[in-house]
């Protein structure tokens, strides 16, 4: 939340502090913790569920004499797809979700349904960043994790712009 505040407050053109780093602590730090509460409570759902289905493919498939059955396999690869993709949908709803709280006062439930929204209505758009910041968060791993250091912000502002750009009611507040 705090990153947020001052990338919002730099394009206002305001001036940046250090305790703007941590304002999530202070502007509505209760609505944030619901969100990080969904996010938790619906990335454990999400993890239990893939995690039965796989082993409930692989359990069901599995044959002494033969191996795994090729289709239950493929069953299983799906599984694990469709989780992946699901985890990148929840990783982006609660990114937005965030920022439409701490910058646009949102109650985290309008936000999740908001931030869910736009990613439906975006899904080319997201896929696309979403593999592509993935390549950037693995190159900036590469040199012992310093590179993070210019990935971490650059996302941070492409969040804030993607909030701004989809929800109208973000470019008045911010």
């Amino acid at each position: 939340g705090g990153f947020m505040l001052a990338v919002s407050k730099v394009d206002r053109g305001e001036r940046t502090e250090v305790a703007d780093l941590f304002a999530g602590f202070k502007i509505n730090f209760s609505q944030l913790l619901v969100v990080g509460a969904i996010f938790l409570g619906l990335g454990m759902v999400l993890f239990i569920v893939a995690a039965v289905a796989v082993f409930a493919a692989v359990a069901l498939g599995f044959d002494l004499e033969g191996g795994l059955s090729p289709g239950l396999l493929f069953a299983a690869v799906m599984v694990v797809m469709l989780s992946m993709l699901l985890i990148m949908m929840l990783m982006f709803t609660m990114s937005y979700a965030t920022v439409l709280v701490m910058l646009g006062n949102d109650q985290p439930a309008d936000a999740y349904q908001l931030a869910f929204k736009a990613f439906i209505v975006n899904f080319l758009p997201f896929l696309i960043y979403g593999l592509v910041s993935s390549l950037l968060y693995l190159l900036g791993i590469l040199p012992l994790f310093l590179g993070l250091l210019i990935v971490s912000p650059w996302m941070t502002i492409a969040i804030y712009t993607g909030v701004k750009d989809m929800f109208p009611h973000m470019a008045r507040t911010t």
